[in-house]
């Protein structure tokens, strides 16, 4: 499974119930960090990231997230 994105852009969303020190890297699949979008600490609340894959070849890459103590990482399709 995955996003499949098509428009060279996807948006996250995401919510934190402390203040953390937030993370939001796109990542190739062997985990190579391709492009840095937040490394903030940020307060409690709801948040948006556009995540911008423009220039990158058709393929699978990664959204790695990590606040606080949490850390996922989501896979996205890009088609061209």
């Amino acid at each position: 499974g995955g996003t499949i994105v098509e428009n060279q852009t996807v948006e996250i969303h995401y919510g934190l119930g402390l203040a953390s020190d937030v993370h939001i890297d796109l990542v190739s699949l062997t985990g190579e960090t391709i492009r840095t979008y937040t490394t903030d600490i940020l307060q409690p609340g709801e948040y948006r990231q556009t995540i911008d894959m423009s220039g990158l070849a058709a393929g699978v890459y990664g959204v790695r997230f990590r606040g606080g103590i949490f850390s996922e990482t989501s896979m996205i399709v890009l088609q061209k």
